[in-house]
């Protein structure tokens, strides 16, 4: 029983020298850069594209953390790099994307009002905390 749990465990040392650690950041790479994508898109006023792009960008969120789960590659780079993917897909696109459909013709109100939504997304990814000198309650 112990020499089929023995094969069963990932060998990490390998799986470094094999390259596999990569895989999870080319998830979080390509979530990136669906949501610069989606912000190009919006630009042209390709709105249902940009949608499209934004939805893959949520695909390859949900695949590397499990790839990274899978092959035992989590990093602090990583975590930090999947956080700043996140913001520009999930903060900074939706934000552009509706303030180039809806926002644009109420003129200079809608700057802070596209700019709260990035920064509420900004927020709710990397909360202030220890690091910034905020106690935890």
């Amino acid at each position: 029983m112990e020499e089929i749990q023995e094969k069963k465990r990932i060998d990490i040392a390998k799986l470094k020298k094999t390259g596999a650690i990569v895989l999870p950041s080319i998830f979080t790479i390509a979530n990136m850069a669906f949501g610069f994508f989606a912000i190009l898109l919006a630009s042209e006023s390709k709105f249902v594209q940009a949608a499209w792009f934004i939805m893959l960008s949520y695909v390859m969120d949900m695949l590397d953390g499990r790839v990274a789960r899978l092959v035992h590659g989590e990093s602090s780079f990583g975590v930090e790099i999947d956080s700043l993917s996140d913001w520009i897909s999930f903060g900074i696109a939706p934000a552009y994307m509706i303030y180039k459909l809806v926002l644009k013709d109420y003129g200079v109100w809608s700057y802070p009002v596209a700019f709260l939504y990035v920064l509420c997304g900004a927020l709710r990814l990397n909360p202030p905390g220890p690091a910034c000198g905020i106690p935890e309650v």
